[in-house]
């Protein structure tokens, strides 16, 4: 089974647990849709006693009830003041990732990285270079002494 089945036995057991309420809200071919869908096989339990956090639900399962809640289940009041916190969260995300990937600091870590390989094979050529040239001088000998013998 794919991993979006299992967000919809996620989501179809936390429909069940908020009930008909808020099963009611929501368009019936997207319910049957997430019922039809769902792993079967996996029998997702939920503790209501414990805080959503520790439920250890998917990331993707928050995100499809984030938005059956935006879609369905809020009212204009409640949209408005869940679409400007989804924006600050998404802003704060966007800054987070810049400042982590930003341009000039990947650029010089780069810079850095390739001038020490740049180094470490110019010298390795070096070397095999200088080895190279004893090599050739000594099996040179041996040509013009092979050759002086003849």
């Amino acid at each position: 089974m794919s991993k979006l089945a299992d967000v919809y036995s996620e989501v179809y057991e936390i429909l069940s647990i908020l009930g008909n309420d808020y099963i009611d809200k929501l368009p019936s071919k997207l319910y049957e849709h997430i019922s039809n869908e769902r792993n079967k096989e996996n029998f997702v339990q939920f503790d209501v006693n414990q805080p959503i956090e520790k439920q250890g639900i998917e990331k993707d399962t928050m995100n499809f009830i984030a938005y059956l809640n935006l879609q369905y289940w809020s009212d204009e009041k409640e949209k408005q003041k869940l679409v400007k916190q989804y924006t600050k969260n998404d802003e704060r995300m966007q800054k987070k990732l810049q400042e982590k990937y930003q341009l000039d600091n990947l650029f010089r870590k780069d810079v850095e990285v390739k001038k020490e390989e740049i180094t470490g094979i110019e010298l390795a050529t070096y070397r095999v270079s200088i080895f190279r040239k004893i090599f050739n001088r000594i099996k040179n000998l041996f040509n013009k002494s092979q050759k002086k013998n003849k």
